[in-house]
């Protein structure tokens, strides 16, 4: 799958080049499959990390035990794995979840002296099927969040998708709607996301530690490559 060569290229080559003896996998149909690895992992010092999405375990991290930091790291790549491997023993729905990778990976080379933190939340009925106002992670670059999962009605998040609007903040510190990812953010821009018949399905939000750090021009061009938003 090509795709695939961009979460190791993205993901897992910068942090694991140098490391020995792990092997990443995302769960098939009836099996296991492997994406990476860096050597065999050894028998005697083996450590199993699961990779859920949504309480679903979605594929797995074997490795050899090393040190505290190099399990960070393991820690922080499963959860950027987690949305990508979604329903991954289903081929249209994984190769959708790679699709919008690489349309963020797109959209962070835009702007990538801003964007500290940029993801996708869906609608979960767009993406799961399941009927929820909640909104859920997809695809996303920077720090892991413990945000996985917003309730429409919370957060500035859920503010750009309840009122179908693009919501520029400069300082998120003064906005009490904001939920706070990472206390190193200070702006934040949110584009509702919408499907071919214009009903708004997803979010672009884009987490900046700069104050005011979109303009209009710079709010300007990322609407216009929101037009280019992958669909399923």
């Amino acid at each position: 799958m090509k795709n695939l060569e961009l979460i190791r290229e993205v993901f897992l080559f910068p942090q694991f080049q140098n490391h020995s003896g792990i092997e990443i996998y995302y769960k098939n149909i009836n099996e296991y499959s492997l994406v990476f690895n860096t050597g065999e992992v050894s028998t005697e010092n083996r450590s199993l990390l699961s990779i859920a999405f949504e309480g679903e375990e979605v594929g797995k991290i074997t490795f050899n035990s090393s040190s505290i930091e190099s399990e960070k790291i393991i820690s922080e790549t499963a959860a950027h794995l987690s949305p990508l491997f979604r329903s991954s023993h289903i081929e249209s729905e994984f190769t959708y979840n790679l699709s919008v990778l690489e349309w963020l990976k797109g959209a962070r080379e835009l702007i990538p002296d801003i964007a500290d933190w940029i993801g996708v939340y869906f609608k979960t009925d767009y993406l799961t099927g399941e009927k929820s106002s909640d909104l859920v992670l997809g695809p996303f670059f920077g720090e892991s969040t413990n945000h996985v999962r917003i309730p429409i009605e919370k957060g500035l998040c859920g503010l750009a998708l309840r009122e179908e609007r693009v919501v520029n903040v400069e300082d998120v510190h003064a906005d009490d709607r904001h939920i706070a990812c990472s206390l190193k953010t200070n702006s934040e821009l949110i584009i509702p996301l919408c499907d071919k018949r214009g009903e708004f399905v997803a979010e672009l939000d884009i987490d900046s530690n700069q104050r005011a750090a979109f303009s209009k021009d710079i709010e300007e061009k990322m609407k216009l490559y929101c037009e280019s938003f992958p669909l399923k």
